[in-house]
This record gives structure tokens, C-alpha cells and sequence, in this order.
């Protein structure tokens, strides 16, 4: 086989061929005659015994197969032995037996080197416990062609570098992106970055094919965002650059802004940066990257920033009153959106042009935030002056029955200045209103009419501050109640003086009193009944004035009497038979009666002679007591004719007979009526 293929190569490569086997016999000579690496068995016990030997060994310098036969000897072995070949390259062959005593093991081997180079067989069995072992050195000759290529960034030409033991005939390429190249150093431009397997097939004695993996790196994309702020606070740059493999290494920030000086660049990933030219201004601010690979992005990234303006903050107030509502205008610029007020009293607000009643006089600050729509910001403060208002005050209220008068007294008063103007109203009053000039020391003012009036007034000081005092219901006019009553009989006479009396009184009387005219008063009974028996003691005229005095709640009175009679009786009544025989029974004729004051009678007989006549006048009082019979009574016939007169026919002093007389009576009652009466009366013996 050697000699067919010294047959394909040149001279040079036959020279170095027999350069090489010579060097190659050399080694296995060493395999053959059991030259030992070390030169003696590993000093480990339980080894004594232990041999190897090598015998047909060959190798294919191409593909750097070597193929082989191991015997392994061992003596006083006892259990299971594992034997073990190690390659020297990472791989092993291994296997197990059993017995005891000698015991030798023979292994026809073969094994591929993947790379040249010199490795270390060992030999080794494990009897029991112990290793022994036995090495010795493989080289692997270095053959065929090789190639360099070097790992580039995207868009950057790949230069492959090929080299080869012996003459090659021919170079053929495959970069593993579907292109090739039959160049023995050929360059290439990859599409797109990745990991790409390169082959090479070099024509030659061995025809080597050689597999090498170059990577294109990706070119990084720089990109960033950003947030604005208002000037003069620091914009920070968030990156947000990208590289399909690897990371970020790198960055290099230009903000735009040389006034700034060294600020003006940065290596940070995300930094922060506080524009310095003046406002407003827009600025170039660029970033290019690197990758940890070296690969940097083109073209450089740029965004403007441009710092939102500050506001200006600005408004105007004048001098105001305590608790008045006092109005601020806005005149901030720039256009805010929003208003932050502090009236320095604790009080805010978030209007644009607000009103705030100050509660407190003395001088306040009153500060001012406005905020643009991006957030920008400006404060200022003005203080501001609350002047004191005056304080209103006039006299107590007054209440009192219609009509009613009271004096008003101004008692207001001012911490500050001089109270310059007065304004009274007086509704329901006379006069209804009052304005001066500087403090009106009082008013007398006059309700008529009852109800319930307010009573205000105004005040004013230097400082134009007023104040209002407002009294509700401080005045109280009440009406008069009306008094009035019934009352029944009109009159009534001395045996039944009885009288009936009810209430005509207004609905607003709350008490009432009752006085008959007679000392009797009663405050009970709305419609008393009165008789005025215990007052009339004779058969009189009597007069009463019975009256009522009735009073509102709010001790209004109003009185009313009347006039009634208590009149005396008139009567009349006389008897038609007596009886004159001075037994002491009925010896008498006479009338009877009451009311009587004027009294006349006269009897006659049969024929028409006056045979007794008799008159008095006189009070009827005097005649009409208790148990007297009246002023007829004066006048009484004890049945002799009386002397003289020319109706006598000269018998006076007689016993009148027993017969039927006929009698006449003229009378006269207290009511000045004149009454006429005529009758019989019998004389009976």
C-alpha cells in the first residue's frame, strides 16, 4: 500500500513521507519491544506480575486510524478484574473479567485520532484494590491541508487563510451560505450575520476535508427614548439598542450642547443630562454603540430634545376687607394649566382667577404655582394687606302694645381708621331709613302698626370695609285686644236680678276680668252668670255698669262696661170683704202693694155716697221693706163713715151696715204710670 501511494505524490512529498514512517516505526518500535514510558511498573501494590506487550500494529496517516494487539498479563489475580485501555484523547475501552491466579487478556483494537499530535496509551487493570498500569507515547503525524478564518463584524469581508502538508492539487471551498470559491486564500462577504460552517476540500494525497465554523457578528442598532422635562432639570436618556447575538458593550452619547462643556458627552448606558443654553432651544443629541464583539452601529442615532419653557408666574391683588371676598388675577405666562393659590391663611385653591374671604385682619402672603402642561413649574409670592372691617352695633331691642317708640343708640366702632358713613333701616318704622355722614349717634323711630320688624345698619370706614348688622325680629308691636260682652236681661227686677253675660271678645285675649259694678269680680268664667240679690235691698231702681278688662298675652288690655237696671215691682191687690167688729181679725179694709208712690182710694155705698175716702204720697221705699204691706197700707177703712164732706150726708161716725160697697182706687207707681181700680167690698158681721 505504501508503495502505490508514494506512486501519486511528488519527490518532496515521497521524502517527507519516508520522514515521517521513519518516525512513525520508531514509536511502534517502542510498542513492539514493551518500552515502557516510565521505564517500570506504577509502585502500587498487588501489581507484582503485571506485563504488556503490543504486537501488529499499523496506521493509516490519512485518516489517523491506528489499529492494534494488547496482551495483558497478570499473576496472583483473585475476583473480578477490570481491564482498560485509555486513548489519551478522552476515549476508553473497558471490560470486565473473572479468575484468579494468572490470568492475561488480548485486544485487537482499533482507534481514530481526530487531530495530530503525541497522546498517552495506558494500559491498566484493577485486580481488587489495586491500579496497575502501564503507558507508553502515540504520535499522530500531522498531515493533509488546514485553513484560518477569522470571525468579522456584518457587512465585513471574511479572509480564509489555507495551508497543507505536501502539495495540493486543487482548493475547493464552501462557506456555507450556499457559495464557493476555488482560491487557495479566498475573502467572502456574508449576507447576514450568523454562525456559518466552512468546508474546505483540498486535493492532495490524502484528499483532506477540513470543517471550520466562522460567525459574522450583528451590527448593533442604536436607539434611545427619551423624557422630557422643563429647562433646567436633567433629561434622562433611556437605550434601548439592540444586537441580535452578543450584548451591548459601548456607548457614546452627544447631547448637542457644547455650552455644557464635558457634560456634553457620556458612556453611560442611560444617562442624564441638564441642558445649559438658553431656553427654548432645541437640541441634537446622538448615540452610536459598540457590541461586546467590537461591531458598531451605523449611522449614528439622533433625536431632538427640545426642554419645555418655564413658566412665569404673575398675578394682582389690591388691598382688601376682612371677610369680603377678595379676587386675584392671573397673569402668569407662558400658558399654564394649572394654578396653585396659598392665601397665607391656610386657605387655597386651584382656579385660575380666584376670590378668598379673609377671616383674620393683618398682612398675609399669598403665594402662586402654575404648571404648564408638561409639568414646568414657577412660584411667586406678593403680600397682601386685609384691612379690619368695623363692627356694627346699635341698642337692645324693644317689644312693646302699639304704639310703640324707641331710641336707637349707634354703639359701632372701627380697630383702624374712622367710620365714615352710616345707613339705618328701620322697615315697618317711621322714619323707614336713615343715611349720614360719619357715626350718627341715634335714632328715635315710631311703630304704628303691631308686628314684627327687623332693624338693620351699615357702616363704613376709611378703608371703604363695611359691615352689615342685621337684627331679625328685633322689634315687637302688639296689637290691642278688643273687649266686648253680651249680656241679657237688659233689666230685671229686685225679686229675680239675675243676669246672663257672655264674651264678644278679640280671639288674641288671653286673660280676662270679669267686674259686675256691684264689687263681685271673677276671672274664670268666660260667660258668667251674676245675680245682684245681695245688692238690691229695696224695692229701687238700681243701676249697674258690669264691665270686662281683658289682656293679650303680651299684657295688652282693652276695658268695657255696660249699663244694666235692677228695677222695683208694682203691685196691687186688695181684699172684697172685711170684717170691722173689732175682734181683732179682719177689722181692717185696705190695699195692698208695692211700687207705689202715690195712693188714693175712696168707698161708697150703694146709693153713690162717698162714704170713706183716703190719699198718701210718698217714697215707696218707705212702705215697700221687708214685712211692710206697701203704701195702700196707709190708707185702711175700719167700716165707719167718714165725717164731713158733702158725699157724707151729715153721718159721719157711723157703723157703715152690713152691705156691698163699692170701692175706687187712683194710684201712681214708681214708673210715674197712673193706675184706676174700682171693685166691691162686702161688710160682714
Amino acid at each position: 500500500m505504501k508503495s502505490s501511494q508514494t506512486n501519486k505524490i511528488s519527490w518532496i512529498s515521497r521524502r517527507l513521507l519516508v520522514l515521517l514512517f521513519t518516525f512513525v516505526f520508531s514509536v511502534f518500535s517502542n510498542f513492539l519491544t514493551s518500552e515502557k514510558l516510565f521505564g517500570a511498573e506504577l509502585s502500587l501494590s498487588g501489581c507484582n506480575g503485571f506485563s504488556s506487550s503490543f504486537s501488529n500494529m499499523t496506521l493509516d496517516s490519512c485518516t489517523g486510524t491506528m489499529c492494534f494487539t494488547a496482551t495483558l498479563n497478570a499473576s496472583g489475580m483473585h475476583g473480578t478484574c477490570d481491564w482498560q485501555v485509555d486513548y489519551g484523547d478522552g476515549s476508553t475501552y473497558q471490560t470486565s473479567t473473572g479468575g484468579s491466579g494468572s490470568v492475561s487478556q488480548t485486544f485487537n483494537l482499533c482507534h481514530t485520532y481526530t487531530t495530530s499530535g503525541t497522546f498517552v496509551l495506558t494500559l491498566s487493570i484493577t485486580p481488587a484494590h489495586n491500579i496497575c498500569a502501564y503507558q507508553y507515547n502515540i504520535v499522530i503525524p500531522v498531515h493533509g491541508a488546514t485553513f484560518t478564518g477569522n470571525n468579522v463584524c456584518a457587512g465585513n469581508a471574511t479572509v480564509f487563510n489555507a495551508t497543507s502538508v505536501g502539495s495540493v492539487s486543487s482548493w475547493n471551498w464552501n462557506f456555507g451560505d450556499g457559495t464557493t470559491s476555488t482560491l487557495q486564500n479566498p475573502t467572502h462577504i456574508y449576507s447576514a450575520p450568523g454562525t456559518y460552517n466552512v468546508t474546505l476540500v483540498a486535493a492532495s494525497t490524502c484528499n483532506d476535508t477540513i470543517h471550520q465554523v466562522v460567525i459574522v457578528y450583528p451590527i448593533p442598532v442604536a436607539n434611545f427614548s427619551l423624557v422630557n422635562q422643563c429647562f433646567g432639570a436633567p433629561v434622562c436618556f433611556t437605550d434601548s439598542s439592540t444586537v441580535l447575538t452578543g450584548s451591548i458593550a459601548t456607548w457614546n452619547w452627544d447631547f448637542g450642547d457644547p455650552s455644557s462643556g464635558a457634560a456634553n458627552t457620556s458612556a453611560l448606558q442611560n444617562p442624564c443630562h441638564t441642558f445649559t443654553a438658553p431656553s427654548p432651544s432645541t437640541f441634537i443629541v446622538t448615540l452610536f454603540v459598540i457590541s461586546d464583539h467590537g461591531c458598531q452601529s451605523p449611522p449614528q442615532v439622533s433625536l431632538p430634545v427640545s426642554p419645555y419653557p418655564i413658566p412665569v408666574a404673575a398675578f394682582s391683588s389690591v388691598a382688601v376687607c376682612l371677610n369680603s371676598p377678595t379676587t386675584f388675577t392671573d397673569a402668569s405666562t407662558t400658558n399654564p394649566i394649572t394654578w396653585a393659590w396659598n392665601f397665607g391663611d391656610g386657605g387655597t385653591s386651584v382656579l385660575q382667577n380666584p376670590s378668598h374671604l379673609y377671616t383674620n385682619a393683618g398682612i398675609d402672603t399669598i403665594t402662586l404655582i402654575v404648571t404648564t402642561n408638561h409639568g414646568c413649574k414657577d412660584t411667586v409670592a406678593h403680600p397682601t394687606v386685609i384691612n379690619p372691617n368695623p363692627v356694627a352695633l346699635f341698642s337692645d331691642s324693644a317689644q312693646g302694645c302699639s304704639p310703640v317708640i324707641k331710641q336707637f343708640i349707634n354703639l359701632s366702632t372701627t380697630s383702624a381708621g374712622q367710620i365714615i358713613s352710616t345707613v339705618w333701616n328701620f322697615p315697618g318704622g317711621t322714619p323707614v331709613s336713615d343715611a349720614t355722614s360719619g357715626m350718627d349717634p341715634s335714632q328715635i323711630i315710631t311703630y304704628n302698626t303691631p308686628g314684627t320688624y327687623d332693624v338693620s345698619i351699615i357702616t363704613t370706614n376709611t378703608f371703604g370695609c363695611k359691615d352689615t348688622l342685621l337684627y331679625t325680629q328685633y322689634i315687637h308691636v302688639y296689637g290691642w285686644p278688643v273687649a266686648d260682652f253680651c249680656v241679657t236681661p237688659q233689666s230685671a227686677t229686685i225679686h229675680d236680678p239675675t243676669f246672663y253675660f257672655c264674651k264678644l271678645w278679640s280671639p288674641d285675649v288671653a286673660t280676662w276680668s270679669w267686674n259686675f259694678g256691684d264689687g263681685t269680680i271673677d276671672v274664670t268664667n268666660t260667660n258668667p252668670v251674676h245675680s245682684y240679690s245681695s245688692s238690691v235691698t229695696n224695692n229701687d231702681f238700681y243701676n249697674f255698669k258690669p264691665s270686662v278688662t281683658v289682656s293679650t298675652i303680651h299684657r295688652c288690655r282693652d276695658s268695657i262696661s255696660k249699663s244694666i237696671d235692677v228695677i222695683p215691682e208694682f203691685t196691687f191687690f186688695i181684699a172684697n170683704t172685711f170684717t170691722p167688729n173689732k175682734d181683732g181679725i179682719n177689722d181692717f179694709y185696705y190695699g195692698k202693694g208695692v211700687g207705689i208712690k202715690k195712693y188714693d182710694i175712696m168707698v161708697f155705698d150703694r146709693w153713690g155716697n162717698l162714704i170713706w175716702q183716703c190719699d198718701h204720697e210718698g217714697k215707696n221705699t218707705d212702705w215697700d221693706a221687708w214685712g211692710q204691706e206697701g203704701m195702700p197700707s196707709s190708707c185702711k177703712w175700719d167700716g165707719i163713715v167718714q165725717g164731713g164732706g158733702l158725699d157724707m150726708s151729715g153721718f159721719g161716725g157711723q157703723v157703715s151696715q152690713i152691705d156691698v160697697y163699692v170701692w175706687k182706687v187712683k194710684l201712681t207707681d214708681v214708673f210715674d204710670i197712673n193706675h184706676r181700680y174700682m171693685g166691691i167690698v162686702n161688710i160682714v158681721r
